[in-house]
């Protein structure tokens, strides 16, 4: 079971990630507005905002969906490799690590990013717009929940080969 646990890691990271963009990634923070309603965005909505306020979030929200689809693909060519159905000396348990960790330091960056949208301080107070939502929030502690336990396969695919 430990030889597929990283194929496991990755392709739940990177199809979570696709989930998590799907639900309210960033809402109005109702604290610092007047308004009666809460409005929420998802990450796919974030996309198609025509601002300039929003464009570091929109870099690294392309850049999570290109390592989710790697991600994705790592896991397909991992279990392939497992099940010797391809032969490979590639070590895609490092492959899927390092993605994995680009992964969540993109998650962490948008997080970040959100948060800071259109922040600005009146009268001595930090007034932010917006908060991050669910789904930012979700992301970062998925990936890096999976990022943690991917370390743990990295020491048993070394490529260390049985003698006969």
């Amino acid at each position: 079971m430990k030889r597929f646990l990283g194929a496991l890691l990755a392709s739940i990271a990177g199809i979570l990630t696709f989930v998590f963009l799907s639900i309210p990634c960033m809402s109005l923070n109702a604290d610092n507005e007047t308004v009666t309603e809460l409005t929420a965005t998802t990450g796919w909505d974030i996309l198609s905002v025509e601002s300039d306020s929003y464009t570091m979030v929109k870099i690294f929200i392309i850049i999570m969906i290109i390592l989710a689809c790697l991600l994705i693909l790592v896991a397909v060519l991992s279990l392939l490799k497992e099940t010797n159905i391809i032969k490979s000396n590639v070590n895609f348990n490092m492959i899927s690590f390092l993605l994995l960790v680009l992964l969540t330091i993109s998650a962490v960056v948008v997080l970040i990013g959100i948060s800071n949208i259109d922040k600005s301080e009146f009268l001595g107070e930090t007034i932010q717009p917006y908060k991050a939502g669910i789904g930012a929030i979700l992301n970062v502690v998925v990936s890096g929940i999976a990022t943690l336990l991917s370390i743990f396969t990295l020491s048993g695919s070394s490529g260390k080969k049985k003698r006969r």
